[in-house]
């Protein structure tokens, strides 16, 4: 069962058992009525500039909808972050949100209220450096300050259909026209 006053589920480690802890969790979810979001990204580090892609698939019952889009001049966790977004534009019911990801970094920003100290000081780190990606970052905080979503961390993705239907969805995007959505 989801603990729902927790935002992050942290599964840091495979085994079995926490393969099928994660899948316990994403069925739970989905019989409890929640919109499921697989995220998933990725840089091409062989054109200049650098292109990022990031895909995401929602599941809410039986249905789907997949979106995906490239990002010209991108470094992680760019596309990650834009991802995240787009969980919360696409999905119809924020507040019930189960968001999948393999970075720990957003997540992280998000459950110790880094967004929060950032949005405070100026979108200024400590020592006066500008908070890299802040764009997104206040796009994220804003969309999160109403609902906060529950977060499915792993960086060992198990291999569902979802997961590798998401994969596929961003891989192909590393080539595509950058700075657009397509939907699926």
């Amino acid at each position: 069962m989801i603990d729902s006053n927790s935002t992050m589920i942290n599964l840091n480690s495979y085994s079995p058992e926490a393969e099928s802890h994660f899948n316990d969790i994403i069925n739970a979810a989905i019989q409890a009525g929640k919109t499921v979001c697989y995220t998933h990204s990725m840089i091409d580090m062989k054109p200049t500039p650098m292109i990022g892609s990031w895909a995401i698939l929602l599941q809410k019952g039986d249905g789907t909808q997949e979106y995906s889009g490239a990002m010209s001049k991108s470094r992680q966790p760019r596309p990650a972050i834009h991802g995240f977004i787009k969980c919360f534009e696409y999905a119809e019911d924020q507040a019930n949100l189960l968001i999948l990801t393999s970075i720990v970094l957003i997540p992280t920003m998000m459950e110790n209220g880094q967004l929060e100290k950032w949005d405070k000081y100026g979108w200024m780190q400590y020592g006066g450096a500008p908070v890299k990606d802040s764009d997104l970052w206040m796009r994220l905080l804003a969309l999160t300050k109403e609902f906060k979503p529950q977060v499915l961390y792993s960086p060992n993705w198990y291999e569902t259909p979802q997961i590798l239907r998401v994969k596929e969805l961003s891989l192909s995007r590393r080539s595509g026209p950058v700075d657009s959505v397509d939907e699926f």
